[in-house]
């Protein structure tokens, strides 16, 4: 603009200059001078332009390097966290070849997925149907699949550049465990249902005898101590129920003390010592003194489970109690000559309901969680259980519990 003004200003003084001066060699002269000026100010117009140019093409360049430096960073921060993700990850662009698939998808699905067409996948019909309902709906999509033993949560979706299809972003998440969470609550409420409902049926049932017919004093005794007596079983399963489910608790914690191991076994033995008398058992107690960091109140309940455990499956023999310190541990043990357990089954005790002899472990007012409660408080203490035993010859329960100084 600055040019074209100096360009017009010079043309007007050498009109005016032509005009005022009636001289053809200053005329000529004139002339020449302002063909050198538009000469000079048209070649400094080039040279600007000419930078100018090449100003805006550096920096489009520097732009466009911008651009290209943050998308690959933006990929490379992409890449990064998918690396790290506890989930499994795949991308699919809009032709069906996985783009990515991060270490923990090829880990879930055993493949190596990269740069592979979903449509090589056909032989594993679960994963191919799923992928391929992605790819043609081009909509978001969620199913849970069963896939080498693992039930594993497919979430897809879809992307979009200007409104046309770029592909699918599938996340991969293992729900196995809460698939067998499920499973566990299922069994568990169906067991819970079926130990309730004895005690109960056999209530009603005495009950309603009770009610309608007129019976001797002795029958009338006899049957209000059945009921008592299951009353009191159903009160134990409730009670143990109550146990099981605060311990489950992720946040349950246990109220540990300083305790003299030795007085809490000398008191649970007073308790059953009636039982073991009752049944001509004899009891072999050799425990030694130790302070150990406990939940009285829990591992209190886990020695009475014992000791009864050992009562009612012991008919005659003894039952005998050891307890010493060994290698930074309290090994206490309790070992009877009762009908001991079938290898078989020395792996299924600690379930819950579980029982060896359903019918003396009912007799006995039993609920069946009492090894599966002993086994989480000594878990929960940081210790361990262990059981040996011989058919027809008797059992032994070992505990250790670590000694915290």
């Amino acid at each position: 603009m600055k040019n074209m003004s100096q360009i017009i200003l010079s043309f007007l003084v050498s009109i005016l200059v032509i005009i005022l001066f009636d001289n053809l060699w200053a005329n000529i002269f004139v002339i020449i001078l302002l063909l050198a000026f538009i000469t000079l100010v048209f070649y400094d117009m080039e040279n600007t332009l000419s930078r100018d140019k090449k100003t805006t093409l550096s920096n489009l360049e520097n732009r466009l390097k911008e651009t290209r430096d943050k998308r690959a960073q933006t990929y490379k921060r992409f890449i990064s966290l998918s690396s790290i993700l506890s989930s499994g990850f795949l991308l699919i662009d809009d032709s069906g070849v996985i783009q990515l698939a991060n270490k923990e998808s090829q880990k879930l699905l055993g493949l190596d997925l990269v740069y592979e067409n979903y449509e090589d996948l056909k032989g594993d019909k679960t994963l191919y149907k799923f992928l391929n309902k992605v790819y043609l709906t081009e909509k978001r999509q969620r199913q849970q699949i069963k896939y080498n033993n693992k039930y594993l949560d497919f979430i897809a979706n879809p992307l979009f550049e200007h409104d046309m299809y770029s592909g699918s972003i599938i996340l991969i998440n293992d729900i196995t465990l809460i698939k067998n969470a499920e499973k566990y609550q299922k069994n568990f409420t169906a067991d819970v249902s079926h130990e309730l409902r004895t005690p109960l049926s056999a209530i009603i049932g005495f009950s309603e005898i009770l009610s309608r017919e007129k019976l001797a004093k002795k029958d009338r005794l006899e049957f209000s101590g059945l009921i008592n007596k299951e009353a009191k079983r159903m009160e134990q399963l409730l009670t143990d129920l109550n146990t099981i489910s605060k311990m489950d608790r992720i946040n349950y914690k246990l109220k540990t003390k300083l305790v003299d191991i030795k007085p809490l076994i000398e008191e649970a033995i007073g308790l059953v010592k009636n039982k073991i008398t009752e049944k001509n058992l004899i009891l072999k107690v050799n425990v030694n003194s130790q302070k150990l960091l406990l939940d009285k109140d829990k591992i209190f309940q886990v020695i009475i489970n014992l000791i009864n455990n050992a009562i009612n499956y012991t008919d005659n023999g003894f039952i005998k109690i050891t307890g010493k310190t060994l290698n930074e541990e309290y090994v206490l043990s309790f070992e009877d000559t009762g009908i001991g357990i079938d290898k078989n089954e020395l792996d299924l005790i600690f379930k819950r309901f579980y029982r060896i002899d359903k019918a003396r472990s009912r007799d006995s007012g039993g609920s069946g969680l009492g090894l599966s409660i002993t086994k989480n408080v000594v878990k929960r203490h940081g210790g361990s259980i262990s059981v040996k035993s011989q058919e027809n010859e008797g059992t032994t329960f070992t505990i250790k519990l670590p000694i915290k100084k």
